[in-house]
């Protein structure tokens, strides 16, 4: 296990019928997780995404939220967390910035990418999570529809980076910090192994994942690789 990619494709394989998310009646088995997880990754790649490109993500924790993150790991791309609190001006700092190749966006916050928009990089290409996508972008769904459940088989380098996070800004303009596959894995090996967690252990998420893909998805990257290592 090298690439946070391994993770999903292993358990997906050892234990394929086992729930990976909950969200109230809603929930992913592994295989299911890894599955819609490769469809996204083949969709990304047909639009250019690959190695080294970055991908924001501006959403409520939902479902789609991991998937995302999955299939851009799987794509050797770069997740950019999007604080959902941002208001216009901020978003659009961040998003010149980073200069992700794409911008996922859930539905509650399309009036905050539709107000931006103008000022956004015209090389962004904006995607709605759900519901209707803004002028000219795209939708998940017909992403991923009729694309290949398969590896999408792209050589990731483990010290490349996984995500680009910014900070709060408290006493300046935020500044993105980078985290590789490589430094991910060695976090949540040594939580997995310091915090005794055990293969039927669930994990509650509570905080957005946008303040760091570290801190608050680890939950469940924690009971993924407990799975591995028990």
């Amino acid at each position: 296990m090298q690439v946070i990619g391994d993770i999903l494709r292993l358990n997906a394989k050892r234990y394929p019928d086992k729930k990976a998310l909950i969200m109230g009646n809603e929930y992913l088995t592994y295989y299911q997780l890894n599955q819609q997880a490769n469809q996204l990754a083949h969709g990304l790649l047909s639009l250019g995404v690959g190695p080294g490109h970055k991908v924001a993500v501006l959403a409520y924790n939902c479902v789609d939220w991991v998937i995302i993150n999955y299939a851009v790991a799987k794509c050797g791309g770069v997740v950019v967390p999007i604080n959902f609190r941002y208001k216009k001006d901020e978003l659009v700092y961040v998003i010149n910035n980073s200069e992700p190749s794409l911008l996922f966006f859930g539905p509650d916050l399309l009036p905050l990418v539709e107000e931006a928009k103008p000022e956004l990089p015209s090389s962004t290409q904006l995607v709605s999570i759900s519901g209707d996508p803004v002028e000219s972008g795209h939708k998940l769904k017909n992403l991923m529809d009729g694309q290949s459940t398969s590896e999408p088989g792209v050589k990731v380098d483990p010290a490349s980076p996984l995500a680009l996070t910014y900070t709060s800004g408290t006493t300046g303009l935020p500044k993105g910090v980078l985290a590789s596959h490589s430094t991910f894995l060695s976090i949540y090996q040594g939580m997995v192994v310091e915090g005794d967690l055990q293969p039927d252990e669930i994990t509650l998420i509570p905080l957005p994942f946008f303040q760091s893909t570290i801190t608050n998805q680890e939950g469940l990257i924690d009971s993924l690789l407990s799975s591995i290592l028990t």
